[in-house]
C-alpha cells in the first residue's frame, strides 16, 4: 500500500514525512519513512491511510453502503466451455487480480474504521 500512497500522492508524502522530521529523496527512502511513521501508533498510520489517493472512493462506498444504496449480491457462477489451457490462466489470474483488489479494500475500510473507533 505505501508504495501505491508514494507513487499516487508523492506530495502527500512528503508533507506527511517533513511533519515526522523526514527527509526522503528516494522512493526507497519514503517507504522506509513511512514504515517508521506507521510504527509509531495508529493515528500516525491513520494519516498514512488518509494519504491513499482513492481514500474518497472507500469513504463515499462506505457512506452510500450505509445508507442502504449499496446492495449485496451473490456471485452467480456462470458455466462456459474453455477453449485453452490458456484462457483458464487468464481467467484465474483475473479473478485473483479481483480479490485482491477486494481484500485491500476491505483491509483500508477496516483499519478506518478501527481508526475512527479508537480516534472517537
Amino acid at each position: 500500500m505505501h508504495q501505491y500512497i508514494i507513487r499516487n500522492n508523492p506530495d502527500g508524502v512528503k508533507g506527511l514525512c517533513g511533519k515526522y522530521n523526514m527527509f526522503p529523496r528516494t522512493e526507497s527512502e519514503e517507504e522506509k519513512a513511512l514504515n517508521k511513521i506507521s510504527e509509531q501508533g495508529d493515528i500516525p498510520a491513520g494519516e498514512i491511510i488518509e494519504l491513499h489517493p482513492d481514500m474518497d472512493v472507500f469513504l463515499i462506498w462506505q457512506k452510500n453502503k450505509k445508507a442502504g444504496v449499496i446492495e449485496e449480491k451473490s456471485a452467480e457462477t456462470e458455466t462456459k466451455p474453455v477453449e485453452t489451457k490458456t484462457e483458464v490462466v487468464k481467467d484465474a489470474l483475473s479473478n485473483v487480480k479481483v480479490s485482491n483488489v477486494l481484500i485491500g479494500v476491505g483491509a483500508t475500510l477496516i483499519a478506518i474504521m478501527v481508526i475512527k473507533t479508537i480516534v472517537s
